[in-house]
């Protein structure tokens, strides 16, 4: 596999592991604790029981997305973490599948992340977590916050259960997220989950989390492509009408 650093707009091949992107009954596509076989769909409609719910944990964020829905949230009236226990104690009283921890900022700034995810696989849910990539891709910021560095954070995500899904508009978005050096973070971040083996898994235990950009636009098929020849789960977002793109139409 090649240096990430050579990751360009024009050659996303360039860090291929090669033939994983196939799938069959008994390796199927999605990503694992997003995406369910269609006898637990059924069920689940049948029955009137949530799949999976998704949790936007308060928090901060070390960049400036164009498109941010959540740069202007109040800072009152935030959910505390006794309170974000207890509805994950709920979800699984409801018979929930899997929980996404999204953030209104980058979860893992946040001390007690692992602690959340570790309740939330402990109760024998599957734990999904939205990541920008730049605490597990930075060394020096994993061990200031979590006292290990990435890849050793990145294991405990794995050994929990957890699936990741990644930040990923382009191979260089400096220019998207409005700071200079976040791609290289990023990109080791996604070096050391494709090192322990996220993707090795049917469904997936590695994802992207594309939105859909002027900026951008012209490089999804090349990141779609790269996301199934590694068996990376490409879910590609729409852009929304909140935050600074409200402000912008």
């Amino acid at each position: 596999m090649a240096n990430l650093s050579s990751i360009s707009k024009t050659d996303l091949s360039n860090i291929s592991q090669g033939e994983l992107g196939y799938y069959d009954e008994l390796h199927p596509f999605g990503y694992n604790g997003g995406t369910f076989p269609e006898d637990v769909v059924i069920n689940a409609i049948d029955n009137s029981v949530p799949l999976t719910l998704d949790l936007a944990i308060p928090g901060e964020c070390l960049n400036s997305c164009i498109f941010c829905g959540y740069y202007n949230v109040n800072s009152a009236g935030k959910l505390r973490q006794s309170e974000i226990l207890h509805i994950i104690d709920q979800f699984v009283i409801l018979g929930g599948k899997s929980i996404k921890i999204l953030g209104e900022g980058e979860p893992l700034l946040r001390k007690d992340t692992i602690l959340l995810l570790e309740s939330i696989s402990d109760q024998g849910l599957i734990p999904v977590l939205f990541t920008c990539g730049d605490v597990i891709g930075n060394d020096e910021l994993s061990i200031k916050i979590h006292r290990i560095a990435g890849h050793e954070l990145a294991n405990i995500l794995y050994e929990i259960g957890c699936t990741v899904v990644l930040k990923f508009e382009s191979a260089e978005q400096d220019d998207i997220v409005q700071r200079e050096g976040f791609s290289d973070s990023r990109n080791k971040a996604l070096q050391i989950l494709l090192e322990i083996g996220f993707n090795q898994h049917f469904p997936s235990r590695l994802g992207f989390g594309t939105v859909l950009l002027r900026h951008n636009y012209s490089e999804i098929p090349r990141i779609y492509k790269y996301a199934l020849e590694n068996n990376i789960y490409p879910l590609i977002c729409p852009l929304l009408p909140i935050g600074k793109t409200k402000e912008k139409q």
